[in-house]
C-alpha cells in the first residue's frame, strides 16, 4: 500500500476511538445492550500502539524514509517522548483522582475508602492492573464498587511504553529490521496469551506480557505504513484486482489498491460489530477471542484515511468529536457509575446510569477544552511535565495515607476503642497466618489460606472450608486468644471442604482439592485437635449457571468428583463426599460441627452502613436493612445443602449442627446492622462483628459438648 506518515493527524482514527470508548461506556452502563462492549479496550490498545509507534519512528529519525536501514539515534528523543506522554495523560487523571478522593470522603465507608486509597496509589504509578490482579479471586470485593477499576488498561499501556521506546531504539542502533522484530514480539506475546488463558485466566487478563501483542500489532501497522512494504502493496493490488472483477460494468476503472482499502475498512468494521455485539464477558478473555476486535481495528487503520468507511463514517464531525474527548470520557464515566452503585447498594436505575453517561461526556468536554490545552501545549513543556509528575506522585502518597489509616473511620463516628479493636484483630490474624506457610507449604501453593494460632501447635480446634471458613476464623481466633485453646484455619478459595470434590470447569481452582486433602492430613496427624468446624458457601456448588433473575445475581459453578467424572447428580456427589469426610473424621476421633450457612442478600449490605453523608436515594433501603428471616431461609441453594447435610449428619454421633441464622438473626428479621456495626462485609460474607457473634455460639456449643463428654 502507498506510504503515509502514521504520526500525521488522522480524523478517522479519532472516529475509531469514538467506537471504542462508546462501546466501553455503554457496556458499563448496561451490559445487556452491548454484551461485548468491553472489547473497546482492545481497540484502544491497537490505536495506542499505532499512534505511539508512529510518533517514536518520526522522533527517532524524522528525515529517513526507509526505517528498515536506520542510523543510530539518541536518548533525547526518548525523554521528549515521555515528557509528551506526561503532558497528555496526567492532567485529566489528576483531576479525576482528586474528585474520587473528595467523593470517597463524603460517600464511602472506611473499608471502601481504604480500598479506594490503595487504588489511587496504584493508579498514580500505573500499576492498577497488577494490584487488581493480586486482589482478584473469591475474596475480592465486587468490581462495580471499585471506582478506579478501569485504570487497569492504562496500567497495561504505560507498562508497554516503558519498554517499547527502548525496544525500538535498540532496533535502530543495531540496524535491525524493525517490522520483522515487532512481528516476532507480537507472536511471542500472543502465544503466551493463548497458552495461559485456560490455566490462568485472571493472570492472562491483567498481565502485561499477555496483553502487549495488542499494542504491538498497532505498532506493526505504523511501521509498515511509515516504511511501506512491497509484500503488502502486492497483496493489496492482488486483492483489489480480484474485487474489481465483481464491480458493475462502467465502474471497473477504480484503482485496485484503493478498492482493497475500501474493502478491508468495511471488513474491519464488520469484525468490530461482531466483537461488540457478539462476544460475552467470560473468564477466557483475551485468549483467541481478542483477535476479533484487534484485527478489526488493524484493518480499519491499515486502510488509511481515504478508505470509504474511514472517510465517510469515521471522519464524521460527531465521531471525531467523541474521539477527541475519548480519553477524559473513559476516565470520568466509570467513577460516576461506580459511586452511584455504592450509594444504591445495587445496580442503579437504567435512566440514572445513562444520565451519568451524559454527565461524563460533559465533564470530558470540560476537561478536554479547559484543563488539557494549557498543560499540554505552550512554553515550558518539560517544567510542566516535571510538575505534573510531582503532583501525581503526591496524590499517590495521599492515597497510600488513606489506605494506611484504614479509610479514616472517625469520619463515621467510629471510636478510638473500636478502631484499636480492629487493629488488634488484624495484627493477631497476620501473626497466625505467618506461622502457616513453613508448616503447610503445598496447602498455600494450592490457593489455600491457612493460619496456626499457637506457636507450639497445641491447637484444639480446626476450621476448614472456603471463604466462609476464612471470615469465621477471625471471630474464633479473637475469642480464643487468652484461652488454653487455639485455632487452625484451613480455608481454600471457593473449594468444598469435602473429600474429592471441586468446582467444575474452573481452571484457577483445578488443584484446590489437593489443599483440602493436605488440610485434613494435618488435622488427622494432630491429636491435639479435638473439634473440626466445617463452614462453606454451598451456593457455589449448586449448579452451573448464573442466576440473573435477582438484581444481585448469583454465580454458580457446580461440583465434580475428581475420582468419578461420570457421576453428574449434584445431590449424589454431595451426600457421598459428606459421608466419606465424616467417616474419616470419626475414624480419627474428631468432634465435628457443621455450620448452616449465614444469610445471603441480593444487594450490597454495606449500603446500610453508617456513612459520612447517607445519600439514601434508594427508597426501599430501610426495608432492605431489616430483611425478613423467613424470606431469607427460603434460599433454594441453602435448603438443598441443609436437607442433605441434616440427613447425613443424623447417622453420626460425633457431628453437631449450628445454624448461623440463630446467631445473626432474631425471630423475625436478620438485621444487617446491630449496635451500629455491620454484620456483613458483602452479600454473603460476615464481617468481623458478624464473625464474633457466630464464633461465640460455636465455642459455646463446643464447651457444652465437652461438658457432656465429662458427665458420660
Amino acid at each position: 500500500m502507498p506510504n503515509y506518515l502514521p504520526a500525521k493527524y488522522r480524523p478517522d482514527v479519532d472516529g475509531l476511538r469514538a467506537i471504542a470508548v462508546m462501546a466501553v461506556v455503554i457496556y458499563h452502563a448496561s451490559k445487556d445492550l452491548l454484551s461485548g462492549g468491553f472489547t473497546g479496550v482492545d481497540i484502544f490498545f491497537v490505536i495506542s500502539g499505532f499512534l505511539i509507534t508512529g510518533i517514536l519512528l518520526k522522533s527517532l529519525d524524522p528525515n529517513r524514509n526507509d526505517i528498515n536501514n536506520p542510523a543510530a539515534s539518541t536518548f533525547r528523543s526518548i525523554i521528549s517522548f515521555y515528557a509528551r506522554r506526561v503532558r497528555r495523560i496526567f492532567p485529566v487523571l489528576i483531576v479525576v483522582l482528586l474528585c474520587c478522593i473528595t467523593a470517597g470522603w463524603i460517600i464511602m465507608t472506611p473499608d471502601e475508602y481504604s480500598l479506594l486509597g490503595k487504588h489511587i496509589a496504584a493508579g498514580s504509578v500505573y500499576i492498577s492492573n497488577l494490584v487488581l490482579w493480586s486482589e482478584a479471586g473469591y475474596f475480592d470485593v465486587f468490581s462495580e464498587v471499585k471506582p478506579l477499576l478501569h485504570l487497569w488498561s492504562l496500567g497495561i499501556e504505560e507498562q508497554f511504553y516503558i519498554i517499547w521506546p527502548f525496544f525500538i531504539l535498540l532496533l535502530f542502533k543495531f540496524n535491525l529490521k524493525i517490522s520483522k522484530y515487532i512481528l516476532i514480539f507480537i507472536l511471542l506475546s500472543f502465544a503466551i496469551n493463548v497458552i495461559c488463558i485456560n490455566p490462568a485466566p485472571t493472570a492472562t487478563f491483567y498481565s502485561p506480557p499477555t496483553r502487549f501483542w495488542e499494542l504491538a500489532i498497532g505498532g506493526y501497522i505504523a511501521c509498515v505504513c511509515y516504511a511501506g512494504s512491497s509484500f503488502w502493496n502486492n497483496l493489496a493490488l492482488s486483492i483489489g484486482t480480484r474485487l474489481k472483477k465483481y464491480l458493475p460494468e462502467g465502474k471497473n476503472e477504480a484503482d485496485e489498491v484503493q478498492l482493497c482499502k475500501d474493502f478491508i475498512s468495511i471488513l474491519g468494521f464488520i469484525l468490530l460489530l461482531i466483537s461488540i455485539f457478539g462476544l460475552h464477558a467470560s473468564k477466557h478473555f483475551p485468549g483467541i477471542k481478542a483477535v476479533l476486535p484487534t484485527v478489526g481495528a488493524v484493518l480499519i487503520i491499515a486502510a488509511g484515511p481515504q478508505a470509504f468507511f474511514n472517510k465517510k463514517i469515521l471522519s464524521n464531525k460527531l465521531m471525531v468529536f467523541i474521539g477527541l474527548i475519548s480519553y477524559p470520557l473513559y476516565l470520568w464515566h466509570w467513577p460516576l457509575l461506580s459511586f452511584a452503585r455504592v450509594i444504591y447498594g445495587e445496580l442503579p436505575p437504567l435512566a440514572l446510569r445513562f444520565a451519568l453517561v451524559l454527565v461524563a461526556m460533559l465533564l470530558a468536554w470540560v476537561t478536554y477544552r479547559f484543563i488539557e490545552p494549557p498543560l499540554r501545549w505552550g512554553k515550558h513543556s518539560r517544567i510542566k511535565a516535571v510538575l505534573l509528575l510531582i503532583v501525581l506522585l503526591g496524590i499517590g502518597a495521599l492515597g497510600l495515607n488513606i489506605a494506611k489509616n484504614d479509610g479514616y473511620p472517625k469520619r463515621v463516628g467510629t471510636t478510638e476503642a473500636m478502631i484499636q479493636k480492629e487493629k488488634d484483630l488484624n495484627s493477631l490474624i497476620l501473626e497466625t497466618e505467618l506461622r502457616c506457610p513453613p508448616v503447610l507449604k503445598d496447602f498455600v501453593n494450592n490457593t489455600g489460606m491457612c493460619a496456626i494460632q499457637k506457636d507450639n501447635h497445641e491447637n484444639t480446634i480446626a476450621v476448614i472450608g472456603d471463604s466462609h471458613a476464612y471470615v469465621l476464623s477471625f471471630g474464633l481466633t479473637e475469642l480464643l486468644k487468652n484461652t488454653d485453646d487455639g485455632l487452625v484455619r484451613l480455608a481454600v478459595t471457593g473449594q468444598p471442604p469435602l473429600f474429592n470434590l471441586r468446582r467444575k470447569n474452573q481452571p484457577d481452582f483445578e488443584n484446590s482439592y489437593l489443599a483440602v486433602k493436605e488440610g485434613y492430613d494435618y488435622i488427622f496427624n494432630d491429636d491435639k485437635i479435638k473439634t473440626v468446624v466445617l463452614a462453606q458457601y454451598p451456593a457455589l456448588w449448586y449448579d452451573e449457571r448464573v442466576d440473573h433473575s435477582v438484581p444481585y445475581y448469583v454465580c454458580m459453578y457446580g461440583i465434580e468428583d475428581v475420582t468419578d467424572a461420570k457421576e453428574q447428580n449434584k445431590s449424589v456427589l454431595l451426600e457421598r463426599a459428606l459421608r466419606e469426610t465424616l467417616d474419616a473424621l470419626k475414624e480419627h476421633n474428631k468432634k465435628v460441627i457443621i455450620v448452616k450457612d449465614n444469610p445471603e442478600f441480593f444487594f450490597d449490605p454495606t449500603v446500610c452502613a453508617t456513612r459520612p453523608y447517607n445519600l439514601m436515594f434508594n427508597l426501599n433501603i430501610k426495608d432492605k436493612c431489616f430483611p425478613k428471616r423467613a424470606e431469607l431461609e427460603k434460599n433454594e441453594m441453602r435448603s438443598w445443602f441443609n436437607n442433605i447435610m441434616e440427613k447425613v449428619a443424623a447417622d453420626y454421633d460425633n457431628v453437631s449442627i449450628i445454624d448461623a441464622f440463630d446467631s445473626l438473626c432474631d425471630k423475625d428479621t436478620c438485621p444487617i446492622v446491630k449496635d451500629g456495626q455491620l454484620l456483613y462485609k458483602d452479600d454473603d460474607h460476615v464481617s468481623n462483628e458478624g464473625s464474633r457473634l457466630l464464633a461465640k455460639d460455636i465455642l459455646k456449643l463446643i464447651k457444652n459438648e465437652q461438658q457432656k463428654d465429662k458427665t458420660e
